[in-house]
């Protein structure tokens, strides 16, 4: 506004001084152009109003519960049968349905109902075939866990390495040798067959043990992960 009677004042008077309508032309373009010079230059941050209210998450499907499975396990295994065979002058140990009877307890991260209800007594039999000079190999077999009175509260299937260790750079931190004739680890897989709102939980672990796994050896086991459950209301989160 400004500009534009400064022009119009200018142009009544440049009939009589032409320098100074060429003056006041001048610094209309100067001011003109003040706008666009600040916008080249980067417009202020506007920093938001911290008053204003962020919209909720939208609705979620319902999706799976998962609460933690932590335990620690410590028993014996019995005697067994160990079949001794030469291939290439390397000596194998072949170790059918070795047995076990741990007593599982909650470990330091179990949780809910894992922590109430899935204790007892953790019985497996497994196959072993393995290196005799330095017990390299492997395991599987089935397991059960059973209450005080003997009912069957999950199971499932087990299977790993024996005489190896994983715990080493560049994966984790140095804590065990790549070899390691006392040492077992793998996994733990089952279903929980409690009856309740946990009923048919997937359970996925990992297991940790030392022994080694062999016929009359103590046993003492740790296992870490997850029990997958349904969506029910009013079922308890596992925290």
């Amino acid at each position: 506004m400004k500009s534009t009677l400064l022009v119009a004042r200018t142009l009544r008077a440049g009939t009589r001084d032409p320098l100074r309508l060429a003056a006041a032309l001048a610094l209309t373009m100067a001011l003109s152009t003040i706008p666009w010079r600040a916008f080249a230059q980067g417009t202020p941050t506007v920093v938001p109003n911290p008053g204003v209210v962020v919209p909720p998450i939208p609705i979620l499907p319902p999706g799976s519960l998962i609460t933690a499975f932590s335990k620690d396990a410590i028993g014996e295994t019995p005697q067994a049968r160990i079949d001794f065979k030469i291939c290439h002058n390397q000596i194998t140990e072949e170790i059918s349905g070795l047995s076990f009877r741990l007593k599982l307890t909650p470990g330091p991260c179990d949780e809910s109902f894992s922590r109430a209800a899935l204790d007892g007594l953790l019985v497996a039999t497994v196959d072993i075939v393995r290196r005799h000079g330095d017990l390299r190999g492997c395991f599987s077999g089935k397991w059960q866990l059973l209450s005080s009175s003997g009912a069957v509260l999950a199971a499932g299937e087990m299977d790993g390495t024996v005489g190896c260790g994983t715990h080493r750079p560049p994966g984790t931190a140095p804590c065990e040798e790549c070899h390691d004739p006392m040492h077992y680890e793998g996994r733990l897989t089952g279903t929980v067959l409690l009856p309740g709102a946990y009923q048919q939980g997937q359970i996925c672990a990992t297991l940790a043990g030392t022994g080694p796994l062999q016929p009359n050896t103590v046993q003492r086991m740790s296992i870490e992960g997850i029990v997958i459950s349904r969506c029910v209301p009013n079922t308890p989160a596992g925290q």
